[in-house]
């Protein structure tokens, strides 16, 4: 599940999520003040200005890029 808003988002995994974790891992160490992993919710934040929709769309697209590898 994918969240955005005008502040940051979120991408909720499922109990398999089919991603390479150190990928997650490390991007989340190289950017700490921009992504979080929320462990209680299974999710990765990431908080960042994305108050126009097109900010928004190419925000998402770079960050499941950067899991996706």
């Amino acid at each position: 599940k994918l969240e955005a808003g005008p502040k940051g988002g979120r991408i909720v995994f499922g109990e398999q999520p089919n991603i390479d974790h150190m990928r997650l891992i490390k991007l989340v160490q190289s950017r700490p003040k921009d992504y979080k992993l929320d462990q209680a919710a299974g999710a990765l934040r990431f908080n960042m200005d994305m108050a126009e929709p097109a900010k928004r769309i190419a925000q998402v697209e770079t960050v499941v890029g950067k899991l996706a590898g």
